[in-house]
């Protein structure tokens, strides 16, 4: 069993140091802080792509051009389906476990009624990451989760009251939302969110209005990325053009939720919360 804890998870700062190593001192800043955000996590992120940058027959040139096109090749062959054979893909470990079950430890009578599917408890791991106040982006891990620590999507750190699982990888994090919005897994995140707040068996009917306001207000949010982020014609005008402002068409990717609260829109910050955490 691989079990990915916090002893080996490298921070943004360790990148910045290694590449400060490794390559030129005066890459972009903006190429520099993409690099160090998203490969944050077990070192074989930084070392893969060394590598692959080290076998570009221009790396010698160690322009950003080179870099950016090595980091972004790399970044899609990891996180994204058109590269499915690649074995060390994060994308493929998402898809291996997607319909496997979380078996307990200890079964008994109720078993069958309790059963999980590891890709279930993933997700909820994962929005709890994206979607959570950092003191609660956590699972509280058990023995019964232990397959899905297994899968070596989530990292384990000890506290004090025992063990906690994050998903704490950018890339991780990235390659699981793509496999989520794959067509061929229906639509997931929808689902869970639209059980969250109808299902009676999440106990949700007992929430705060302010709970199920918030989750809401995430569907809401769901809706609008997911325009944004399976819009495959980009010549096609975008039915959500007309409710945000013309700066969010920069940006290639959805790396945030939408806050319609505040009408004025004054900064970045009252239309877009940033969920990339640099």
């Amino acid at each position: 069993i691989t079990v990915f804890t916090d002893f080996t998870y490298m921070e943004a700062d360790d990148i910045k140091q290694l590449l400060k190593e490794c390559l030129v001192s005066d890459i972009e800043i903006s190429l520099q802080q993409e690099l160090c955000h998203f490969l944050q996590g077990r070192p074989r992120f930084f070392t893969s792509f060394l590598s692959r940058l080290m076998m570009n027959k221009e790396h010698k040139k160690n322009s950003n051009e080179v870099i950016r096109d090595v980091f972004e090749q790399y970044r899609n062959l990891m996180t994204s389906a058109e590269k499915k054979g690649y074995i060390g893909s994060i994308y493929n470990h998402w898809e291996k476990h997607f319909y496997s079950t979380v078996t307990k430890l200890n079964r008994g009578d109720e078993y069958l009624k309790t059963a999980k599917l590891t890709s279930d408890i993933l997700l909820n791991v994962c929005l709890q990451n994206l979607f959570s106040k950092e003191k609660l982006n956590y699972l509280e891990f058990s023995p019964d989760l232990a397959d899905m620590v297994s899968t070596a999507l989530v990292m384990i750190k000890e506290v004090e009251s025992g063990y906690q699982c994050y998903m704490a990888e950018p890339m991780t994090i990235l390659a699981g939302l793509n496999c989520f919005n794959n067509e061929t897994h229906g639509d997931v995140m929808m689902e869970y969110f639209c059980n969250l707040l109808f299902s009676r068996y999440e106990g949700t009917l007992n929430q705060s209005s302010q709970a199920r306001g918030l989750l809401m207000e995430l569907v809401i949010a769901l809706q609008f990325l997911r325009g944004w982020w399976l819009q495959k014609d980009k010549d096609k005008k975008n039915v959500f053009e007309s409710y945000l402002p013309k700066k969010c068409f920069d940006i290639q990717r959805p790396v945030g939720v939408i806050n319609c609260r505040n009408v004025n829109m004054v900064n970045d910050n009252d239309f877009l919360t940033n969920l990339q955490k640099p």
